[in-house]
């Protein structure tokens, strides 16, 4: 049985299967891993650095498909160097695998020689026009199809990579052209017989059943991470040390949920609050509850009708296991931030098959007792869990000239008619958690850049540094950025009294664009909980058999160039909640934030 229960859960969780993925492969996995992991590198150097004709002319997917197939196998290191030379050569004929690290003899180009190689400003692979985009220019082209995505169009210097031990990678970045751009006049024949047998390979054909298009899933994710992602060594992510244990559990899936279990697993290794594998077979059901880690223990925090739970009731176990170890076991697959991870595997507690009974044990006032439940189809979200703990108005006097907005309750026409009443208020409280509810669905949303901040200053602001790479080389070496930010000028009237925002770590990317404004120019005060710590615009790899992959695809930070990835903007008060008030049913985020308001004078703006 899968030892990944949370998101397998052939029969409920069971914790002696939990541990079971650190075990050593056999003999022959840990040969076919490190083959595999060679493959691994070199795949990623040639696909998205070789300027090759011969490598921008392939499905890639393809190509990962059937080098998984010719190298996997490899006896010993010799085999492995021919079967890596056999299949890239054709792709990047200046490709060499050597011994040694120390500099090939191999003559550069001449220094009148046109040259070809590849700028990327972030990494666009959807296909369609967007704010990232790359190809390979001509370094003297001034306009047109090869002119430079950025300047300087400087030539990138060969690459020696080691990618096992005893085996060294040579590739050159930069090839001539002739006068028609090309790099080869005439492809090889061994080019023309790879071309061929992808050509034959039919995806469409092909499922998650075949460990090959698995493993070509996870060389191609390790790869985009690997090269294009804007936060990995910011976050101090040993991005290394994902990839043999992704390719070794690759090998072995069966199903389309255990690929999914393999993705999710490698993309949560990035601590990326955006990284999402869309694509899981719908066989999974839910139980209609919400939860939260309160004073060191996993409580009900809101029940749907008819479901066999009480607010406060205390989990100890589900399926047997202790209910904070099922807890962090789902959250080694979600990817983000600490406190992220957590809000997010909450989210989905209890999740197993779909009809598949649930047991848990609670402790219901001072009692053990047993509760059952049927998973059913599950409404709640991994983004965010429709069964709220409170019924949040969207828009209340909470006391005497204190007044509440609820973010997702309230239009933006009704703030707008509401701001005359709220410019003379003593305070005004903004909550970004979702209730379940939404405006409806012809009316204009809230946008705080648009319709609160512009009331909250008197001269023009502008929005957190966006930062997209600018890329030439591997392994996220040497970059440099094309920044942007987007200005935000003052409006009438403008709010005298102090203002609050509620946040919890469901508020990520725009929110943080928003809380940034807010936080870096001390314009309100943030109450609750530190949010998501994770923004930029987000990007996609669409896989074989469906799958799909969410990360982020550019650096955003704080206004002083300080990074905020995982960690979020932290309250100015933050709450720490408590099982008595769960109890009580009391809310204590806004109580808190009624007495920052009550209890100090108006923030000077």
């Amino acid at each position: 049985m899968s030892s990944r229960l949370p998101l397998r859960l052939a029969a409920g969780w069971l914790l002696a299967a939990l541990f079971a993925r650190g075990a050593e492969p056999a003999a022959n996995d840990a040969r076919a891993v490190a083959n595999l992991t060679a493959f691994t590198r070199v795949y990623g150097y040639v696909r998205f650095f070789s300027p090759s004709d011969e490598a921008a002319a392939v499905d890639w997917d393809k190509v990962g498909i059937l080098g998984a197939e010719a190298t996997r196998d490899a006896a010993n290191d010799a085999d492995l160097r021919t079967a890596l030379l056999q299949f890239f050569q054709p792709l990047a004929p200046g490709l060499r695998l050597t011994d040694s690290i120390a500099p090939a003899a191999t003559p550069a180009a001449a220094t009148d020689a046109r040259l070809t190689f590849w700028q990327h400003a972030g990494l666009n692979l959807t296909g369609k026009p967007n704010i990232y985009t790359q190809h390979r220019v001509i370094a003297d082209r001034e306009k047109g199809e090869r002119a430079p995505v950025f300047k300087p169009a400087t030539p990138p210097a060969p690459i020696r990579k080691i990618i096992a031990p005893g085996l060294v990678l040579e590739l050159p970045l930069a090839l001539p052209v002739d006068a028609e751009g090309l790099t080869s006049r005439l492809p090889s024949p061994e080019f023309i017989q790879l071309l061929g047998r992808l050509n034959a390979l039919d995806l469409t054909k092909l499922t998650s059943a075949d460990w090959r298009l698995r493993v070509a899933g996870v060389v191609s994710v390790w790869n985009i991470f690997q090269h294009f992602h804007p936060y990995l060594d910011n976050a101090g992510v040993n991005w290394d040390e994902g990839l043999a244990p992704a390719l070794a559990q690759a090998l072995h899936d069966q199903t389309a949920n255990d690929y999914y279990a393999t993705l999710s697993e490698l993309v949560a290794r990035s601590h990326d609050g955006h990284g999402f594998v869309y694509g899981r077979r719908h066989t999974f059901g839910g139980v209609p509850i919400r939860v939260a880690v309160v004073e060191d223990v996993l409580v009900v925090t809101a029940v749907a009708d008819g479901a066999p739970f009480q607010r406060g009731d205390i989990i100890t176990r589900l399926d047997g296991v202790p209910a904070l170890d099922g807890l962090r076991e789902r959250e080694r697959f979600t990817s983000g931030s600490p406190h992220l991870r957590q809000f997010r595997a909450l989210n989905q507690y209890g999740e197993g098959p779909l009809g598949s009974t649930a047991h848990f044990e609670v402790t219901r006032a001072g009692r053990t007792e047993k509760v059952d439940f049927v998973r059913t189809e599950d409404h709640r979200g991994y983004f965010f869990n429709r069964y709220s703990e409170f019924t949040f108005p969207a828009f209340a006097e909470v006391r005497p000239g204190i007044f509440y907005i609820n973010l997702y309750e309230l239009d933006a026409p009704g703030l707008e008619a509401k701001l005359p009443q709220l410019a003379g208020a003593r305070g005004v409280i903004f909550d970004w958690r979702w209730g379940g509810h939404m405006v409806a669905e012809n009316a204009k949303q809230i946008q705080p850049h648009a319709d609160i901040i512009p009331h909250l200053i008197s001269q023009p602001i502008q929005a957190s540094p966006m930062m997209i790479p600018l890329i030439t080389a591997p392994d996220r070496i040497g970059w440099t950025y094309r920044t942007s930010t987007w200005p935000v000028k003052p409006k009438a009237p403008r709010l005298s009294g102090r203002v609050a925002f509620i946040n919890e770590p469901s508020v990520v990317s725009y929110g943080e664009t928003c809380m940034a404004m807010i936080a870096d120019y001390h314009l309100a005060t943030l109450v609750g909980a530190p949010t998501a710590g994770c923004n930029g615009n987000v990007n996609f790899i669409s896989l074989p058999d469906s799958f799909r992959v969410m990360w982020t695809g550019m650096d955003v930070r704080k206004h002083d160039g300080s990074a905020f990835f995982g960690v979020g903007f932290v309250p100015d008060y933050p709450v720490t909640r408590t099982l008595r008030a769960v109890q009580e049913g009391r809310d204590e985020y806004l109580e808190r934030a009624i007495a920052v308001i009550e209890q100090a004078a108006p923030a000077a703006r």
